[in-house]
Formats: structure tokens, sequence, C-alpha cells
């Protein structure tokens, strides 16, 4: 019979993944520590979608979280392999995606009560979810900059530069597919 302690811990496998990720999170570890493997990137592809689809459904029709999600992951998947492209080092592609892919879910993790908290209360008691929100927006470029620094084997500066392109074009494309409240 299994005690509830087995029942509550993830296998040994996805206890490593889940180490892994989070050290990546902490910057400590770079996209390079994690297999080159779609086997891997699919699920992860699957669940950057999914957070998205649950948190666009906080303020968009359900169709349109749908396809605002799938948008945003595609996105990611087309801005990777763009800037890996330039630099010539596109074998990097399925590593780095798999890091700010899987990453981003567990930021969105995060983002999802935060944005039920933001959306619950009353307008003038928005500023603390706001806040909150805003900084897991920044640990999220400060992860985008440290991942793209590894990818491209460049300085931590110009990885905040790639960051902040990579975020500046997701806000852009959730403006431009979105309805205007």
């Amino acid at each position: 019979m299994m005690t509830a302690e087995l029942l509550l811990e993830p296998p040994e496998p996805m206890q490593a993944l889940i180490e892994t990720f989070w050290s990546i999170m902490r910057l400590r570890a770079g996209p390079q520590i994690l297999p080159a493997s779609n086997f891997l990137l699919a699920p992860i592809l699957l669940l950057h979608w999914a957070v998205g689809v649950g948190l666009g459904a906080f303020s968009l029709a359900p169709g349109m979280a749908l396809a605002s999600a799938l948008a945003g992951t595609v996105m990611v998947v087309i801005f990777v392999h763009a800037l890996l492209g330039l630099r010539g080092l596109r074998a990097r592609a399925i590593q780095t995606l798999t890091a700010l892919a899987g990453c981003e879910v567990l930021l969105g993790a995060l983002a999802i009560p935060l944005t039920a908290w933001f959306f619950a209360v009353p307008e003038a008691q928005r500023a603390l979810p706001g806040l909150l929100s805003l900084l897991v927006l920044g640990w999220n470029i400060a992860l985008a900059g440290h991942i793209f620094r590894h990818a491209l084997g460049i300085s931590s500066s110009m990885g905040l530069v790639a960051a902040l392109g990579y975020i500046l074009v997701s806000f852009a494309l959730a403006g431009a597919i979105t309805p205007a409240p």
C-alpha cells in the first residue's frame, strides 16, 4: 500500500527536471544543461500554450484566449529560431526553446493566481496584485536575458537587450491580435 508521501512525490525524472528548471530560473544554470529533446520540448510547448490560455481567460473571450495563447507560443518558437539563426546557432534551438518555454510555464503558474486576484478585487485594490505581476514580468525579462546570453554566447547586457526585444515583440503581438478593452 502506498503512503500519502509517495503519492505526493513526483517521479524521480520529473523531480530532476523541476530542479533543473528551478536552477535556470534562479539564473544559476543555462539552457545547455537541458537535453536537446523534441520529446521534452513538445509537451513543454503544449503547457506553454495551456498556461497562456489560462492567463488569457481572465480578460478575453474563450476563442480569443485560445488563439492569443497559440500566437504567443508560435511567437516564442519563431523568435528563438530567428535570433539563433542570426548568429548561426540553430543547433541550440531545442534547448533554448525548452528552457524559455519551460521557465515561462512556471512563471505563468505564479502569474495565474496573481491575475485572478487582480480581477477579483475592486479597481481601487489592484495595486498590490499589479505590482506583484510586474515583479513576475521583471523576473521573466531577467530570465529570458539569462537564457539568451547562454544560448547566443553574448554578454549579460546584450542578453537583456535580446530579452527586451522578445518582450516587446510579445506585447506588440498581443496588442495586435486582441481587441482593445
